[in-house]
């Protein structure tokens, strides 16, 4: 026969009684809880009033505790665990856990830092560094190449774009460079630039 506890004061009930010997609560099988349950139990707080403690458990019942009982600070919503014996009862708060953002790694902390800023609007950028395929260059010197050495590719070697220099150098004779590089000294112009006054092109 399984072993019954009083919901009110969790003294052990002897037999079919119906009223608890220690308390006087009227005992009913749902009210009273098997061992299993006594023991031990996740739960939460639902109510402080004065110095009694509202504990609601998973199996749906209520357990009524006193602040002594408890070996922290309460408050409502606080996830508990219930341990009971004959003589005591003993609330306890449940460990949570730790998120995996706050773990930390046993071989110590790893820091990630990544800079987002590549995009040469409105942040500043070293002259002479590689964003992908492009160079940031000053806007003022690359639009004076683009409109007055268009033709023979100064932009594109000022650039770093050392192929595309020779090209325009190639077929200078055309014209056909030369309207090109108006074209993307107007593109240029209209490029916003950094504090320095940066582009990427």
């Amino acid at each position: 026969m399984a072993m019954r506890y009083c919901a009110s004061c969790g003294k052990q009930i002897r037999g079919d009684e119906m009223f608890c010997a220690n308390c006087g609560a009227r005992v009913s099988d749902r009210s009273a809880n098997t061992g299993a349950d006594a023991k031990a139990g996740a739960a939460k707080i639902i109510k402080i009033q004065g110095d009694i403690i509202s504990i609601g458990t998973a199996g749906g019942r209520i357990e009524q505790v006193r602040a002594c009982d408890l070996n922290f600070v309460p408050q409502v919503g606080d996830p508990v665990e219930i341990f009971k014996t004959e003589t005591q009862v003993m609330v306890v708060k449940a460990a949570q856990k730790e998120s995996a953002q706050n773990q930390v790694p046993p071989g110590g902390i790893n820091i990630h830092i990544t800079n987002d800023n590549q995009s040469g609007k409105g942040s500043a950028m070293a002259p002479g560094t590689m964003v992908g395929n492009k160079k940031v260059v000053s806007k003022v010197v690359y639009c004076l190449l683009a409109i007055f050495l268009g033709g023979i590719g100064a932009h594109k070697f000022y650039s770093g774009k050392i192929g595309m220099g020779i090209l325009y150098l190639c077929f200078c004779w055309t014209c056909i460079p030369s309207v090109i590089a108006l074209i993307e000294f107007f593109i240029a112009l209209a490029q916003p630039a950094d504090e320095n006054g940066n582009i990427l092109a």
